[in-house]
């Protein structure tokens, strides 16, 4: 893929990615990452056209979210942030982590030890100043977990992202409770988060995807975001992989979609 086309003014975004700090410092029963920071995913994208980036917590390290804080501060103003948070956390803290570029907080229900805690407890402490603040609420989800969302956001009318398709994957039933729920979402404004193909699609290319993104980007063009999910923490074959083979599902999608994924639609939401 050749790299994308700037405006001087408008940086292209990457809105999935993860940094690691030097040592473990991972919590126990997960994984053990390496040390990936952004200077490294700066180098990694050199010739991409991407300049821009959302740091988002990673599970390892729960509510703890002081790499991704540090990487924020080494470029003031550059990049944005989604944390994790729990119960234990006072929310006055958000203003200073608004000030350094942090947007939104994040719920995993995936990984084994994602979650610090449980949404509704968690929201019922933080719903107010994310309102205040402009930030929205991210999902990592399975496709069977998409109705838990639903109720959440209707007990608190927050704006949602979900991450990597919402989880669907190649071959999706669209007459499953999970596509429908999924449609009740972004019809009602939820963000969708193009991202992590490798996840979803078991084809070379992830061909096998494109139905499901072409059809979402015809329904819900203004609501869509892209993210490569460096440095693919549960897949390290894809560090091998060029960066730019994380761009290339969006050639289906043409230079218009390409413009709104890419610059459009990360400066609303990560404004």
């Amino acid at each position: 893929m050749n790299a994308i086309s700037l405006e001087t003014d408008q940086l292209a975004w990457d809105c999935h990615v993860h940094v690691f700090g030097p040592g473990s410092g991972a919590l126990p029963g997960h994984y053990q990452p390496r040390e990936h920071t952004l200077e490294q995913l700066l180098n990694r994208v050199q010739g991409s056209g991407i300049g821009r980036f959302v740091v988002v917590q990673p599970s390892v390290y729960g509510a703890n979210n002081s790499i991704l804080l540090h990487a924020l501060e080494s470029r003031p103003g550059q990049h944005r942030g989604v944390v994790v948070v729990d119960t234990l956390i006072d929310p006055a803290i958000a203003v200073r982590w608004h000030a350094l570029g942090v947007r939104g907080i994040r719920f995993n229900r995936v990984s084994p030890i994602g979650l610090a805690a449980e949404p509704a407890h968690v929201l019922d402490r933080w719903h107010s100043v994310i309102k205040e603040l402009g930030w929205h609420v991210q999902w990592f989800v399975r496709p069977e977990g998409l109705g838990e969302v639903e109720l959440i956001h209707e007990r608190y009318p927050l704006p949602c992202v979900l991450d990597h398709l919402g989880g669907l994957s190649a071959g999706f039933d669209s007459q499953s409770h999970s596509w429908r729920t999924l449609l009740r979402l972004a019809d009602a404004g939820a963000w969708i988060k193009a991202s992590a193909w490798y996840r979803l699609s078991a084809s070379p290319g992830f061909g096998d995807l494109r139905p499901l993104l072409e059809l979402l980007d015809r329904r819900y063009a203004s609501q869509m975001v892209w993210g490569s999910d460096w440095p693919h923490t549960s897949f390290p074959g894809m560090l091998e992989q060029a960066y730019a083979c994380q761009l290339e599902p969006l050639e289906w999608l043409g230079p218009k979609s390409q413009n709104r994924i890419l610059r459009l639609n990360p400066g609303r939401l990560y404004r």
